[in-house]
């Protein structure tokens, strides 16, 4: 359940991809940064809990307190090439988050294979973590679905799904990454799904918020003391990977590759 409206804030909700048009996404000074940046970058799932929050209980940055702001980065139909430039436009613009939520994947299936996109997922969360030591990272899980568009069978996309999440879950906690499974979220649930059993309902983006909130909270309590140690633990189980590695996805990451 969302939780009692409340007054809404001032300022800028932040939506959209993050472009720009040289954007620098190095660890910088940036602009005038609250205590913790939060960004939450991800596909339509993304996009309409961010307009769900700010039109009830949950606010826009989900009554985490003053201390806390969040940059809403959902584009609808989002795929997993775009994460690297709508992060490197996001820091040119806002700064350096303190935490950075990925929520994405779903729409590269049943295009891409579980295998391949088990090693885009993975080998470029390595790579965001090297470039952002100080930063976070939680990977927010892929959620099942209904219906899959171009997909002849739901419930063999929504088995690569679970291997996905059981995969990428054991790689990236190992250098610090943490992650959020949305196991309470998942196609024997249909009442927490819209009539195209694609986007979630009222009630799914209360559970799915919920599960945002929770970890951001534990995140946030737990960042300063896990910053250091992390980018340690990322130095020693990315298999050597330098700082001019490119993105598996392929796409350009501008700054982040200088």
């Amino acid at each position: 359940m969302a939780p009692k409206k409340r007054q809404r804030g001032v300022g800028s909700s932040g939506a959209g991809s993050g472009g720009g048009s040289d954007p620098q996404p190095q660890p910088t000074q940036g602009p005038v940064t609250p205590t913790h940046l939060v960004m939450i970058v991800g596909h339509s799932f993304v996009f309409w809990a961010h307009r769900y929050a700010i039109n009830s209980g949950w606010t826009l940055h989900l009554g985490l307190g003053d201390a806390v702001t969040i940059r809403w980065l959902g584009k609808r139909g989002m795929r997993w090439p775009a994460l690297w430039d709508t992060v490197a436009g996001a820091v040119h613009e806002f700064g350096t988050p303190a935490v950075l939520v990925v929520h994405l994947g779903g729409n590269d299936l049943p295009g891409m294979k579980g295998v391949q996109l088990i090693n885009v997922i993975t080998e470029d969360l390595k790579a965001l973590q090297l470039r952002l030591p100080e930063t976070q990272i939680i990977w927010s899980s892929i959620v099942e679905r209904l219906a899959w568009r171009g997909a002849r069978s739901p419930l063999a996309v929504n088995r690569t799904v679970r291997k996905v999440n059981k995969v990428v879950f054991r790689a990236v906690t190992k250098w610090g990454c943490r992650v959020l499974d949305h196991a309470n979220i998942h196609s024997a649930m249909p009442g927490l799904y819209r009539n195209d059993g694609v986007h979630l309902s009222s009630r799914g983006l209360d559970t799915w918020l919920e599960g945002i909130r929770a970890t951001l909270q534990l995140s946030i309590q737990t960042g300063a003391l896990l910053a250091g140690t992390r980018h340690l633990q990322c130095q020693r189980s990315c298999g050597g990977i330098g700082t001019d590695r490119e993105p598996v996805s392929g796409s350009s990451i501008g700054g982040l590759n200088e």
